[in-house]
């Protein structure tokens, strides 16, 4: 399954203090490229019934500003969409040119800012076990019947597996609606109304009255190399406020008139420019998240996915570690602020350090800690061994040492005579492993099946999923 951070103000009261952050140098040639993808939408037209926003244009510009000046992106390699720019195709197109253009490296970064939505399930998948879809609302996008020209959250997860096959480095980032779950599913939370400054839902797109269901997303291709920076839990709205305008070049706004941008936009240009070197995806959406509650104490910022713990728009490289706050309690207590949901799982052993450390040197390790217990936004750790200074309360920052294998299970189903020596040959061999669980077919997330001469695995709706 996709891998989530729910971060909220009440994780962490601070992020490592670094060295001040300088701008990043401009990608020297023939190296990894950035390239971006901003879409903006306020102006919906009126017979589409979306009402009007009125923050997307300057999230955009405001964004399109920081990437250039403080995050290595070339502005030739920075596009935007705006308003009926940003069709549905238009967007679904301009993501597969990045997607082409790239190579092993390179990041990609999608950007959207606009109305977020629900739409019923039609797919017949495992994964929406609430019966909708999370979507993104592009310009050209109706209400009530009709095609539906959203862009599905499974379309979204597709779109990061196709991106995957030619580089590592896919960044996503939402400011609407239900953004917690644009790249996979997840349960519903109950009847969600548009309010004036709110990306959300249009009555007729409202959700049914509440239903409970499990937590969780079924299946969802596993080990992708992304990470998504939402701006609420699925059941949230995203909000917008009247700021004052920058006045500063590339920026929209004269000085000393008041604009409107979207909450959690605002606050994650703001961390941008001011977050120390070496700062990771967890750092940025911790200060990002306290923000954003601290304004509004109903939208809940989201960080997802198996890049959260590497430093941001760097490229991955095998000798980087992803890194993550712990937290020491004045009794010894150890939180992580990270969890199952972006990757880490029981047994997972992490180095400890400086809270000021940017990578896991040995003689500047205070001890080792194994996860006790993964929750879905912290856990809760042990020492394995600990200097003194290590047991004292405080923050430090802790390096993923070694992986626990055996603590991620994934259920499938292999199809043909059970009886066959063949069958039990393989379902021992998989077992052995400790990593992957043989179920009966109406019980499998995945179904293996042999074709010709090997054996291949495919989703609940008969999609063909690559076995490495």
């Amino acid at each position: 399954m996709f891998h989530v951070l729910c971060l909220c103000a009440t994780l962490c009261s601070s992020i490592p203090h670094l060295p001040a952050l300088p701008v990043m140098e401009s990608v020297q040639h023939g190296g990894p490229v950035r390239r971006a993808l901003l879409v903006g939408v306020e102006n919906y037209p009126e017979e589409n019934r979306w009402p009007k926003l009125h923050g997307p244009r300057a999230d955009v510009a405001a964004l399109r500003t920081v990437l250039i000046e403080r995050a290595g992106f070339r502005a030739d390699d920075v596009h935007t969409l705006l308003d009926r720019e940003a069709t549905g195709d238009s967007i679904r197109q301009g993501f597969a040119e990045l997607i082409d253009a790239s190579t092993s490296g390179d990041l990609l970064l999608f950007y959207f800012a606009g109305h977020g939505s629900r739409v019923p399930d039609d797919s017949g998948t495992l994964e929406e076990r609430d019966r909708w879809d999370e979507t993104l609302v592009p310009f050209d996008a109706t209400v009530g019947p009709g095609p539906c020209k959203d862009i599905r959250d499974e379309e979204i997860g597709l779109l990061i597996q196709r991106a995957n096959e030619k580089t590592d480095q896919v960044v996503l980032i939402f400011d609407c609606c239900s953004s917690g779950t644009n790249t996979r599913a997840e349960s519903s939370l109950g009847r969600r109304f548009l309010e004036p400054t709110r990306r959300g839902f249009g009555a007729a797109r409202a959700s049914p009255h509440t239903v409970s269901v499990p937590s969780g997303s079924g299946y969802v291709p596993p080990a992708l190399k992304y990470v998504a920076l939402a701006a609420c839990r699925a059941d949230q709205s995203a909000y917008e406020i009247q700021v004052d305008a920058p006045g500063e070049p590339g920026e929209p706004g004269a000085p000393g008139t008041k604009i409107s941008r979207g909450v959690f936009t605002f606050h994650l240009v703001d961390a941008l420019k001011s977050l120390p070197a070496g700062a990771s995806y967890t750092d940025l959406m911790i200060r990002v998240a306290r923000r954003v509650t601290q304004s509004q104490q109903e939208q809940t910022p989201i960080l997802e996915g198996s890049l959260a713990g590497y430093v941001l728009f760097e490229p991955v490289a095998a000798a980087h570690t992803p890194r993550f706050p712990l937290e020491v309690g004045p009794s010894g207590a150890l939180k992580l602020s990270g969890g199952r949901l972006h990757g880490l799982t029981a047994g997972d052993i992490f180095s400890v350090c400086g809270e000021d450390a940017l990578r896991d040197n040995l003689p500047s390790r205070l001890g080792r800690v194994r996860l006790a217990q993964v929750g879905t936004t912290q856990s809760v750790a042990e020492w394995l061994e600990a200097a003194g200074a290590a047991r004292v309360a405080g923050m430090r920052t802790a390096f993923l040492l070694e992986r626990s294998a055996k603590s991620v299970t994934t259920r499938i189903a292999i199809e043909g005579d059970s009886e066959s020596a063949a069958h039990s040959e393989l379902v021992r061999a998989l077992e052995s492993k400790g990593i992957v669980r043989c179920v009966s077919r109406d019980d499998g997330v995945l179904s293996l099946r042999r074709v010709g001469t090997r054996w291949v695995a495919f989703a609940a709706d008969e999609t063909q999923l690559p076995l490495s």
